[in-house]
């Protein structure tokens, strides 16, 4: 289903949601960062987001802005590449009117596209426990 979402999107529409999928995946852990927390916080993404969109010449500008409105801090190191990818977009201002004008929409497809993933990962973390458990016994039951 998300897939055939996605390809019914003109690419600047799938890009603005790649946008705000990235900054949900670095940002929405357990109870969220900074402003981008609690129960309001697709609202405040939301807000927010309009606010970078209109300001924002850039996606690298977008994001910073939204970054700094949403009081969160700069992303770890492990997502630099991932963050950076965003700003070399191409039809930037394409991208930009689609964060302005289809906030909710795009924030609604990131949060499922987000999901999905999360409920991947939780899959993945299970094998992987589950590996090394296995790992583990057999290592309890081999003789020194």
């Amino acid at each position: 289903m998300m897939d055939e979402l996605m390809d019914g999107l003109e690419q600047h529409d799938r890009d603005a949601v790649e946008v705000i999928k990235t900054f949900i995946d670095i940002y929405n852990s357990h109870d969220g960062t900074g402003l981008f927390s609690g129960l309001a916080r697709y609202n405040m993404l939301e807000q927010r987001s309009v606010i970078a969109a209109i300001r924002a010449q850039s996606i690298m500008q977008f994001w910073s802005i939204l970054r700094q409105k949403l009081k969160c801090p700069i992303p770890p190191k492990k997502a630099d590449k991932i963050v950076s990818n965003l700003w070399a977009m191409p039809d930037q201002n394409k991208v930009l009117r689609a964060l302005h004008e289809q906030t909710a929409e795009c924030i609604m497809i990131a949060r499922m596209l987000h999901d999905v993933d999360k409920s991947e990962r939780k899959q993945l973390a299970k094998e992987q426990a589950a590996i090394e458990a296995d790992l583990n016994q057999l290592n309890d039951e081999m003789p020194i």
